[in-house]
C-alpha cells in the first residue's frame, strides 16, 4: 500500500493508473479491474462496514453496518447513501444469487437469510447438528450449481455484533456481561454455547452440510 497512506476524498490530488493500491493477488482477478480507475472515498461516516454487494436490478450497492446493525444503500448514479434496512440484526456478509434474490447472514440472529421477490424472508440456515450457529459472516454464491457457500466464525459473536459470548465461553471466561450504556441487547443473550468455526453449503436443493 501507498506509503504515506493517500487521502481517497473527493478532494484528493490525481491519481496514477494503473492504481498503485489496487493489488492483484491471484493473476486470474486482473481480468476483472479495470486499469484506468482510481479507488475514490464515496462515503464516510459508517461504524464497521461489511459486505459490500452490487445489486444489478436495483443499481446500488448494499452495505452492512455491523456494530449499528443497519444496511444501507449508495447509488452512484446520485453520489447518495442511504439507509436500507434499519434494523438488520447485526448483518454482515451479503450476496446475490441467480434470481436477484439477496442472502444476508445475521450475527444477531445467528442465521443466514434471503429475500424473495414478494418481500417476504425466508431462513436458509440458522442450526447446524441441532446446534444454532456462531455468526454467519461471508456468504457466496457458486454460480455452477446454484449452492450456497458462507463461514460461520466464532469471533462475531459478541455484544457489539449482537449479543455477548456464553458464560464461560473463550471471550467470556467469567461469566460477566458488558453492556453498551443506551442500547439493548436485542437478541437472546448467554445461552448459545459456541461451536467449532466451520465453512457451510447449502445447496440448491436445501441440504446443510459442513464445508470443512
Amino acid at each position: 500500500m501507498t506509503q504515506p497512506v493517500r487521502d481517497f476524498g473527493p478532494h484528493a490530488p490525481p491519481a496514477f493508473v494503473p492504481d498503485p493500491d489496487i493489488l492483484t493477488l491471484d493473476p486470474s482477478f486482473s481480468d476483472l479491474v479495470f486499469k484506468n480507475g482510481n479507488i475514490e472515498r464515496v462515503w464516510s461516516g459508517g461504524g464497521w462496514l461489511e459486505g459490500p454487494a452490487w445489486i444489478s436490478e436495483g443499481r446500488f450497492l448494499l452495505l452492512s453496518d455491523t456494530v449499528r446493525s443497519a444496511q444501507y444503500r449508495f447509488l452512484p448514479e446520485e453520489n447518495l447513501m442511504t439507509t436500507y434496512r434499519k434494523e438488520s440484526f447485526n448483518s454482515n456478509g451479503n450476496t446475490v444469487d441467480a434470481q436477484g434474490r439477496i442472502l444476508t447472514c445475521e450475527h444477531g440472529l445467528r442465521r443466514v437469510i434471503r429475500w424473495e421477490q414478494d418481500g417476504t424472508c425466508t431462513v436458509l440456515a440458522d442450526k447446524f447438528e441441532g446446534q444454532g450457529l456462531n455468526s454467519p459472516n461471508d456468504i457466496i454464491v457458486n454460480p455452477v450449481d446454484g449452492s450456497i457457500l458462507f463461514t460461520d466464525p466464532a469471533y462475531g459473536d459478541c455484544l457489539a455484533e449482537g449479543h455477548p459470548d456464553a458464560p464461560g465461553g473463550r471471550a467470556n471466561r467469567e461469566g460477566k456481561l458488558r453492556w453498551n450504556i443506551g442500547t439493548e441487547a436485542t437478541t437472546q443473550f448467554g445461552s448459545a454455547k459456541r461451536q467449532a468455526d466451520h465453512t457451510f453449503r447449502i445447496e440448491a436443493v436445501p441440504i446443510f452440510r459442513t464445508g470443512r
